[in-house]
C-alpha cells in the first residue's frame, strides 16, 4: 500500500513539473493578468496542487479561487477534473476536461488537447449515465436546491450554474422568505445537454392579477365586461375568463388552489383547408392517366385505318380498283407511323400519370391530410394570471 501512495504522489510530482514546464501558449490567454495576479495565481495552483491528495478539500478551495482569477486556464481545468477522479467524481472529472476542449486548440496546444480527449473519451466509459445541466437565474437572493426525492443532491449558490451530474429525475426548488416556494420537475438525459431557467417567485402578499400579452394584427382579447388592451394588468374577478382571438370566443376557468402563475394558452381557431391535398393531385393524376390510355386507345385505331387503307385500298363499284401512287402511300405510312409514335407516347405517360395516382391517393402520411387548419397564430395572444387564495 505504502509503495502505492509513494507512486502516486510521484505521478502528482511529475504532473506538477510537466504542467508548470508547459509553453505559455499552452495556457489559456483569455485572462488578461497584472504580474501581481498572476504570481497570485501560479501560487494558489501551486498550492491547490501540493495538497491534490493529502487534502483534497484544501485543494478544491484554492482552485476555487484561482478560477476567480483566470477560470479557463488549462492548467486549472486539468487539475480540476484530476480532483474529481481523485473524490470518484465521474461526472465533474468530464466536465472539466469538456470546458477543457471547448477552448481552441491554440489556447491550450494541440498535445496537451489530445491527451484531454482522450481521458474524457476514457471517462465516458466508465460513467455514460451522465448529464450536463446548466442553470440560470436573475432573482441573487432565492434559495435554489436540486432534489432526488427528498433529498437535496446539490445547492446553487453561483449563476450561471454549470455542472455534470448523474442523469435521472430530479426537482428544481427555488425558496426566498416572503415568497410562495416554486418546485419544478426536471428529467435529465443521459448524453444530454439541458438548460433551466430559475422561475421568479410570487410574493406571499401579492394580490390576483390578469396580464394581457398580444401581437400585431390579432383581435384583442376581451372579458365578459370588455375588451382589454394589450399590455393590460389588472385585478382578477370572477371564476371564469372569456377572451376571443379572430371570431372565436373561449372560457377558460381560473381554478383557485393557491397563489400560483398559472400560464393559459388560448385554443387556436380552426378553419377549412382549402390547400390542394396529395389526395387530391392523386385524383387528378388518375383522371389525366386514364384519359391519355384512352387517346391513345384512340391514336392506334387511327393508325391501323391507315395502314389498312394504303395496303388494301378497296374498290369503287364492280370492276374498278382504286389505287394510290407511291408518294400518296409514303404519306399515309408516315401519319399512320407518327399517329402510332403519339399514342404509345401517351400510353407510357397514362400509366405513369395512373400509378402515381394511386400512389398518391393512398399515400398513408400525406402532409395535407388535415382538413382544417389554424386560422391565427397560437401565440397570437396568451394570459398570465396570478390566482389568489
Amino acid at each position: 500500500m505504502r509503495a502505492k501512495m509513494k507512486r502516486t504522489s510521484s505521478i502528482l510530482q511529475l504532473l506538477t513539473l510537466w504542467l508548470f514546464l508547459l509553453p505559455q501558449a499552452a495556457r489559456a490567454s483569455d485572462c488578461a493578468l497584472s504580474d501581481e495576479q498572476a504570481l497570485a495565481f501560479d501560487t494558489l495552483l501551486s498550492e491547490g496542487i501540493s495538497r491534490l491528495e493529502s487534502a483534497p478539500e484544501v485543494a478544491a478551495q484554492k482552485f476555487v479561487e484561482a478560477s476567480l482569477l483566470c477560470p479557463q486556464d488549462a492548467a486549472l481545468l486539468e487539475q480540476r477534473s484530476l480532483l474529481a477522479v481523485a473524490t470518484k467524481n465521474c461526472h465533474m472529472a468530464r466536465f472539466w476536461l469538456e470546458k477543457l476542449l471547448e477552448q481552441s486548440e491554440s489556447a491550450v496546444g494541440s498535445e496537451f488537447q489530445g491527451r484531454a480527449l482522450q481521458r474524457a473519451t476514457e471517462l465516458e466509459g466508465q460513467c455514460p449515465n451522465s448529464a450536463r445541466i446548466t442553470v440560470t437565474s436573475e432573482d441573487r437572493q432565492a434559495s435554489v436546491k436540486l432534489l432526488r426525492g427528498e433529498v437535496v443532491s446539490l445547492e446553487l449558490h453561483q449563476f450561471p450554474f454549470e455542472a455534470r451530474i448523474e442523469s435521472g429525475p430530479y426537482q428544481l426548488l427555488v425558496e426566498r422568505e416572503g415568497y410562495y416556494d416554486s418546485i419544478s420537475e426536471m428529467d435529465l438525459v443521459a448524453g444530454g445537454r439541458h438548460v433551466f431557467v430559475v422561475p421568479l417567485l410570487v410574493p406571499a402578499d401579492a394580490e390576483g392579477e390578469l396580464l394581457v400579452r398580444c401581437r400585431e394584427g390579432v383581435d384583442l382579447p376581451r372579458t365578459e365586461a370588455s375588451n382589454l388592451p394589450c399590455d393590460h394588468r389588472g385585478p382578477v374577478s370572477g371564476d371564469t375568463l372569456t377572451v376571443g382571438v379572430e371570431s372565436s370566443t373561449f372560457t377558460l376557468p381560473l381554478v383557485q388552489e393557491g397563489n400560483h402563475l398559472v400560464e393559459v394558452r388560448v385554443p387556436v381557431p380552426m378553419g377549412d383547408d382549402d390547400r390542394m391535398r396529395l389526395a387530391d393531385w392523386g385524383w387528378i393524376s388518375l383522371s389525366s392517366g386514364a384519359l391519355l390510355i384512352g387517346a391513345t386507345v384512340v391514336l392506334q385505331i387511327a393508325a391501323n385505318d391507315l395502314h389498312k387503307q394504303i395496303e388494301d385500298p378497296g374498290t369503287l363499284g364492280t370492276g374498278t380498283t382504286l389505287s394510290i401512287t407511291q408518294s400518296e402511300s409514303d404519306a399515309g405510312v408516315a401519319r399512320a407511323n407518327l399517329l402510332s409514335g403519339v399514342g404509345i407516347a401517351a400510353g407510357v405517360v397514362g400509366i405513369a400519370a395512373v400509378a402515381a395516382g394511386v400512389t398518391l391517393v393512398f399515400w398513408p402520411d400525406s402532409p395535407y391530410a388535415a382538413t382544417v387548419v389554424p386560422v391565427a397564430d397560437e401565440q397570437s395572444a396568451s394570459f398570465t394570471v396570478i390566482v389568489p387564495f
